[in-house]
């Protein structure tokens, strides 16, 4: 899509929150962080991606004196091992509608590990990595 517009490089981040919530709690808890910093959402909705529950949200913002916006997604997981994963696109409000289109092919792609299920935990440890086959990633 080019070099960006500006001091404000587009970027894409998943943040993994060890916390057991659902989608809704996340939306009240994530608009009052957005507000709490004199950003604006200027939307905020359930849906899915991948047939998988998820909340995106647009918002909008000033970082390092630009005007920034961001999508993101939220996706928790059920069973023993509760994490919720955000997915947060970023652009300067100049460049996101540039990078918005992209920006969607990469919510789109969003998808948990298959073997991720309430009998096991997402996360490998270092005795599974030691046994995991030469240039294997999990």
């Amino acid at each position: 899509s080019g070099a960006p517009d500006g001091p404000f490089a587009p970027n894409v981040n998943l943040v993994v929150h060890n916390i057991d919530t659902t989608l809704e709690a996340y939306r009240h808890r994530q608009r009052e962080e957005i507000e709490s910093v004199g950003w604006s959402v200027i939307e905020q909705d359930l849906g899915s991606v991948a047939g998988e529950p998820v909340l995106r949200t647009h918002a909008r913002g000033s970082a390092r004196n630009v005007a920034v916006e961001f999508l993101s997604v939220a996706m928790t997981t059920d069973g023993s091992d509760k994490k919720t994963f955000v997915l947060t696109c970023t652009a300067s409000s100049r460049d996101f509608p540039r990078y918005r289109a992209e920006f969607e092919r990469v919510i789109a792609s969003l998808a948990l590990s298959p073997w991720v299920d309430e009998d096991s935990s997402p996360w490998v440890d270092e005795e599974e990595m030691n046994d995991l086959p030469r240039g294997a990633i999990r």
